[in-house]
């Protein structure tokens, strides 16, 4: 896991001394998607990286529609698995501020790449490799060899929730936890799902999700914040205030999570981050894939030696 971490600092060179605009941090409670994003903005913190936005989904068009991209600004997109067409309104949004900023270096920080259809694939490479300075990152061998559609500088690279090991956030988490069940399933609910038969026959007071672990409270005020970015945001400069809100939010619901996988003796689970943050967390995991394949490629390339890795054909 450390030279897993460590070798995210290779990504420090395309974005080091100059002013990065990090865009379309996940502003809901898939907490993969919320280690990614803790991850990286630990990974700017440790490297002094110097993020003048940071922009979720909602209010993302202030940049298509006011003048806070300057031309040696750096474009950096959030990673994780939403390069493709099976989450098209965060490929469009990619899409159109490549489109708008030709001249500013664009970094995609590490993805997994799926394309149901090739009209998409080819739609969307023909428009991302019209820009000359696109910097691509993918967690597995198959994302890379679509990437070069699209860029001639791709690179294979860990996610960016490697960035979390051995901080405090885990740290925190390991201490607060005890065994209060044998078996404990986190299972899949959305379009990702592929084979749910391991949690076959099992208690159902021990399957989850990662969205059964949210508040009623969290996610009022994730609403909130979310219709704040969707209006105000896109009108006034709140951008860093509604981040540094939801980052708060992330934190916590992260949290909550950890303390749920250490809960049990044994962990099952067909998510990604389920495997990853097993293993940030030094426990071992039972794995299944997703529907497409990104978790056993993941495993292939990351984690096929790692003795807490137990891949369930």
């Amino acid at each position: 896991m450390k030279k897993l971490k460590k070798k995210l600092s290779s990504i420090v060179e395309e974005i080091k001394d100059v002013k990065v605009h990090y865009i379309d941090y996940p502003m809901h409670h898939n907490i993969g998607d919320l280690l990614i994003y803790l991850g990286t903005e630990n990974f700017f913190k440790e490297n002094d990286i110097n993020v003048v936005g940071r922009y979720s989904l909602y209010d993302a068009d202030i940049i298509l529609n006011t003048n806070i991209v300057k031309p040696n600004d750096v474009l950096v997109f959030h990673g994780g698995g939403n390069f493709g067409d099976i989450y098209l309104v965060c490929q469009k949004l990619r899409e159109n501020l490549i489109s708008r900023f030709p001249n500013n270096k664009i970094v995609i920080l590490p993805q997994s790449i799926y394309f149901r259809y090739q009209v998409n694939l080819k739609k969307s490479s023909e428009i991302i490799s019209a820009h000359k300075n696109v910097v691509i990152y993918v967690r597995d061998e198959e994302s890379l060899s679509i990437a070069k559609l699209f860029s001639d500088k791709v690179y294979l690279m860990p996610d960016m929730a490697h960035s979390l090991y051995e901080t405090s956030f885990i740290h925190d988490i390991k201490a607060q936890t005890s065994i209060v069940s044998n078996e404990l399933f986190l299972a899949r609910t959305d379009k990702e799902v592929a084979d749910n038969s391991m949690f076959n026959n099992t208690n159902s007071d021990n399957i989850f999700d990662w969205f059964d672990l949210v508040s009623d409270k969290q996610e009022l005020k994730r609403k909130l914040l979310s219709i704040l970015a969707r209006t105000l945001g896109k009108r006034v400069y709140l951008a860093r205030f509604i981040s540094g809100l939801w980052y708060e939010q992330a934190i916590d619901l992260s949290y909550k999570g950890g303390v749920k996988l250490l809960s049990t003796n044994d962990f099952y689970t067909n998510r990604l981050h389920g495997m990853i943050f097993s293993q940030l967390l030094d426990r071992t995991v039972f794995m299944k894939d997703n529907s497409y394949g990104k978790n056993s490629r993941y495993y292939r390339l990351w984690f096929k030696n790692s003795k807490l890795v137990r891949w369930v054909d």
